[in-house]
């Protein structure tokens, strides 16, 4: 239980300025992100170390799929195995010309989440109607926006 709790504290304060990190060593940084439906709401959560609403997702490792990584992502974070991926395109973000953000949509058959609590500080099922009045990160517009989610 100190473990997760020394971790969690890690990841809250330490991480958000030591991210930038690998920018420096790699020639590209691709992440994804995927919008789970569930009837006529949308997963969103709230990452310990960022303020504001967003998609499941994060980084695509060495030698793993942006589908693999969408997969390993949803799972770790909010603990539901997902299929039928449906890719959307991917597009640059945060201003570094290699950093890929790939756009992933699927639909579930149960809103049974379980978060991780290290990354994922909350998670919620919205209708998709009120999602756009929340405090959406940047990068979740852009996800958005990509599906024409808002309309």
């Amino acid at each position: 239980m100190r473990i997760k709790l020394i971790l969690k504290i890690i990841i809250k304060y330490f991480y958000p300025s030591l991210k930038h990190l690998p920018f420096f060593f790699r020639l590209g940084n691709n992440s994804v992100k995927v919008i789970i439906f569930f009837k006529n709401k949308i997963l969103l959560i709230n990452n310990t170390y960022r303020k504001g609403w967003t998609f499941p997702g994060g980084r695509v490792k060495i030698n793993e799929s942006c589908e693999q990584a969408a997969i390993r992502e949803v799972c770790e974070e909010v603990s539901i195995d997902i299929n039928k991926l449906k890719n959307h395109g991917s597009f640059i973000f945060d201003g570094h010309k290699n950093n890929k953000t790939t756009v992933f949509t699927c639909k579930v058959k149960t809103s049974n989440i379980k978060i991780d609590n290290l990354e994922v500080e909350k998670a919620i099922w919205i209708d998709i109607n009120k999602a756009s009045r929340l405090q959406l990160l940047p990068v979740a517009k852009q996800c958005a926006k990509i599906i024409n989610l808002f309309g």
